[in-house]
């Protein structure tokens, strides 16, 4: 169904982002507070136009684009956004040499280099920063501290600044990221000089200067190594939030995969899966399987995974194992040669082959589709289906399906924000359970409230840059 009018809607700002030149967008904040793009404003190649496009390899080229950072009325030239916290309150930026934690609420601009923080990148421009990171879900923010003594890993409480420091131990820090569900952070670091070159090389190397708008491009390019043969080592510490914050002291868990309900899930040398708890082992999957991880739910203490074939092609039947059990769920998949796992939802999307599964985390069951259903986004217990030119909403407690009554474009562009989506030319709210309107042009970003980003200008095509400026829109 399709309400009318769409939207009770108060917009902050309405004036438009940006000006008439070619642009990129990194990213907007939840809300649509802000976002970060690319744009080129300046004749840069004396060509006597403003233009950039991109080549057949993907490259873009014409007039250097600039980062810029709008928030409101203000907007911030040459600003990097290096990341920002789930509400879109937080924000870290670099810009003119200076890295910023930024409170856009207060406007409380903290400077992490005045802290000792290490805000130094990897050349991994796809991945989150290895060194400055945001909870998942609460006000919290972590970061590296260099000091005379070493490396600590340092909790800071954003409503407060109240600030926890934990020793890393010795070695190069390669990441320190926050465990999915949120209850422990997982440093990888680097304790030996295994190639015996007389320094330690990190597997992804430190990036050395700013990042372009490349990755942002219709066509993103990233940089390639080779992987250095200095390996690190996993060390973890158990967070708590209440009533205080407190972290243990880091642990060196060898073969680390993932924190799970409480204790790790491991890989022993001999490829066998274990759930680690205290000085108890739990066997999750043995030596002759050499399982592939899949996802991992440590609310639940739940983890799918596959044995590994006996070649590339060779199809393997998913399992999954919780409270010491494991069951088959009747879907067989090609194993890949990574772990990999998604945020902790309950739905987790999964494709196979030509049949769409929806792994219900909760039930231990993996629900067929239809071919060539697509899922468009997940939100705790529902899921968004876009089924030939149709949107369904499924939920995970009555295990229906609902027809939202609307028809969508055979070639439908698609933004998603948590439980809100848009699939050309319609806004879907999961949570309410219906359309809320339609949008005209093509969506950047999709804001909680139903607002849709998009460029004034031209829209982005197969050959060309969308152009300014930019400005949120109401579904109608």
């Amino acid at each position: 169904m399709v309400t009318e009018p769409a939207l009770e809607l108060e917009w902050r700002s309405a004036q438009a982002l940006g000006t008439d030149g070619p642009l990129v967008v990194h990213a907007a904040a939840p809300d649509g507070s802000w976002v970060a793009y690319c744009q080129a404003r300046n004749d840069t190649d004396r060509d006597g136009k403003v233009s950039a496009s991109f080549s057949p390899t993907g490259d873009l080229i014409g007039d250097s684009l600039e980062r810029y950072f709008a928030f409101g009325e203000i907007e911030r030239a040459h600003s990097e956004l290096l990341g920002s916290d789930p509400s879109g309150r937080w924000v870290i930026l670099s810009e003119n040499g200076k890295t910023e934690l930024v409170d856009l609420k207060t406007t409380v601009e903290v400077n992490l280099e005045a802290l000792g923080a290490d805000v130094v990148s990897s050349s991994a421009v796809y991945l989150p920063h290895r060194s400055l990171m945001f909870h998942p879900t609460l006000p919290f923010f972590a970061y590296v501290r260099s000091t005379p003594a070493g490396l600590s890993a340092v909790l800071r409480n954003l409503e407060t600044n109240a600030e926890l420091a934990v020793e890393l131990g010795a070695g190069a820090l390669a990441r320190l990221e926050f465990s999915a569900a949120g209850d422990a952070l997982v440093a990888q670091m680097l304790p030996l000089d295994l190639n015996k070159k007389g320094r330690l090389e990190l597997p992804i190397p430190l990036k050395r200067a700013q990042s372009t708008c490349q990755a942002f491009a219709p066509t993103p390019k990233f940089p390639a190594w080779v992987e250095a043969p200095d390996r690190s080592v996993a060390r973890v510490s158990s967070l708590s939030f209440e009533p205080v914050l407190a972290a243990t002291p880091f642990t060196e868990v060898p073969g680390l995969i993932a924190p799970l309900g409480g204790g790790w899930l491991v890989r022993d040398t001999d490829k066998s899966l274990w759930l680690v708890q205290e000085k108890q082992r739990q066997l999750v999957a043995p030596a002759r399987c050499a399982g592939v991880v899949w996802h991992v739910d440590s609310g639940r203490g739940a983890v799918a995974f596959a044995c590994a074939g006996k070649n590339a092609v060779a199809l393997s039947q998913l399992q999954l194992y919780r409270a010491g059990a494991v069951s088959k769920l009747g879907v067989e998949l090609r194993p890949l040669g990574r772990d990999r796992w998604l945020r902790p939802e309950r739905l987790v999307p999964l494709y196979p082959g030509a049949l769409s599964f929806l792994l219900d985390m909760e039930r231990g069951a993996a629900l067929p589709l239809l071919p060539d259903d697509g899922i468009v986004t997940v939100d705790q217990e529902q899921a968004l289906i876009w089924r030939k030119n149709r949107l369904l909403r499924f939920s995970g407690v009555t295990q229906e399906l609902l027809d939202l009554g609307v028809e969508v474009e055979p070639l439908a562009y698609v933004v998603q924000n948590r439980g809100l989506a848009v699939v050309s030319p319609y806004v879907v709210d999961l949570k309410r359970e219906q359309a809320l309107g339609k949008i005209a042009g093509r969506p950047l970003a999709v804001a909680d409230d139903g607002h849709v980003l998009i460029a004034k200008g031209q829209q982005a095509s197969a050959d060309s840059l969308a152009t300014g400026p930019l400005s949120w829109v109401s579904p109608n």
